[in-house]
């Protein structure tokens, strides 16, 4: 673990969601340590924000409900798309916060 974290970095993505409606409450609060280079990272951070907003927008009423599932999926579709754009396979921490 030590060593994928040294080589690929890791990625954490706090996304809150509300309970009622099922939607994105508000902009995706996404962290990389050891990732990418900092001019690169801003785009890109919002472009993973795009990602997880379309991964939620995507899911099914019930998977919006169970924090399990939609935090599997994020990560999921997280992982393809730094893979795809970086290269690289960071460890992805989704939390899911409903409110």
């Amino acid at each position: 673990d030590r060593r994928h974290l040294s080589e690929d970095g890791i990625v954490t993505a706090v996304v809150l969601i509300n309970k009622a409606t099922g939607e994105v409450d508000s902009e995706p609060e996404i962290v990389s340590r050891g990732f990418v280079l900092e001019e690169e990272e801003n785009q890109l951070l919002q472009r993973a924000g795009d990602v997880i907003r379309n991964t939620v927008g995507s899911s099914t009423l019930e998977e919006r409900g169970d924090t399990h599932v939609i935090q599997a999926k994020i990560q999921t579709d997280l992982k393809r798309f730094f893979r795809k754009e970086t290269g690289r396979r960071p460890m992805i921490i989704p939390m899911v916060i409903e409110i």
